[in-house]
């Protein structure tokens, strides 16, 4: 069983630069001068309201439990014209069946005339 943190996950943009401290830890964005140092960092908060984001990360990094958790919040904090699912893609091994559940998924959204919100893992 892994371990599960409760701190603050950071997200960054592709190609965007991060600094860390001596130690590799991630200086704080919120210190006093932290925008002279910090690349722009977006809180899970701000990920919610893209309108498409892709997690990459190291094995084990926590990415599967942080989209789970995005998950589970955005449908929980959703109103009625927000649709929101989740597609597990560990669970095909081709890219048709990736298709296939993609096209589930919207054909979904059509039939509740919902705004789009998909997560996608």
């Amino acid at each position: 069983m892994s371990a599960e943190y409760s701190w603050r996950r950071y997200w960054i943009l592709r190609g965007e630069t991060y600094h860390t401290d001596q130690y590799g830890f991630l200086y704080e964005p919120t210190a006093q001068y932290a925008e002279y140092y910090s690349a722009k960092l977006y809180t899970a908060e701000h990920i919610q309201t893209a309108p498409c984001s892709i997690l990459l990360g190291e094995p084990g990094a926590g990415k599967s439990h942080e989209l789970e958790k995005l998950f589970k919040e955005t449908k929980n904090n959703s109103d009625e014209n927000t649709f929101v699912c989740w597609i597990d893609l560990k669970e095909y091994t081709t890219d048709d069946g990736v298709r296939k559940a993609f096209t589930q998924a919207l054909e979904s959204l059509d039939k509740t005339e919902k705004k789009e919100r998909c997560m996608f893992h």
